[in-house]
């Protein structure tokens, strides 16, 4: 990143990509059992679009990627998991994809999905995902779902930061996750 992006009560610079579907502010570590959001233990200051205990098979095309677009003030940090499968899975391919766009300029986060469809029901659609975000010491956070069978293909999350001009944002929350399918 080169800009910092703003998150709950702090402004970040770099960020650590995890394979398990979550990125952190502030931690390198993997952790691939999840918790409920917010959690005081690591990992903190994340971003959860899809956080399970992934797998990125070569053989299928799995890979993690991040690309910057546009300029600042105006860029766009998007992390893509493509291909990935469940670590309890051994298939013949990798159904999910997914990723989180980072706007600089408003501090939105988007987090879209093209496929979260797994061969074994217990994993489709985040069944034993957590989905949210949580700040710089886990003591707040906005859990959209855990271990929750609530995500679908062309499916779009989108959370609003405290003061965004949408005036149903930040009443309760830091952040408004708004749906959009």
């Amino acid at each position: 990143m080169t800009s910092p992006f703003p998150f709950f009560d702090g402004e970040y610079t770099s960020v650590y990509v995890c394979s398990n579907g979550y990125l952190s502010f502030n931690t390198s570590d993997a952790y691939y059992s999840n918790t409920a959001i917010p959690f005081e233990a690591y990992p903190n200051a994340m971003i959860a679009p899809f956080w399970d205990d992934l797998y990125l098979d070569s053989s299928l095309g799995g890979r993690v990627t991040a690309q910057r677009l546009g300029a600042s003030p105006n860029s766009r940090m998007v992390i893509t998991w493509g291909n990935v499968r469940h670590v309890g899975e051994y298939v013949s391919s990798a159904p999910a994809s997914f990723q989180v766009i980072l706007e600089e300029r408003t501090g939105n986060i988007t987090m879209q999905y093209a496929n979260v469809s797994f061969s074994s029901g217990s994993y489709t659609g985040g069944a034993s995902a957590t989905v949210g975000i949580e700040d710089h010491d886990g003591s707040d956070g906005l859990q959209y779902s855990y271990n929750q069978a609530s995500l679908s293909a062309n499916q779009a999350i989108v959370f609003l930061p405290r003061g965004n001009s949408d005036s149903a944002a930040g009443a309760v929350v830091p952040w408004l996750p708004i749906l959009l399918q």
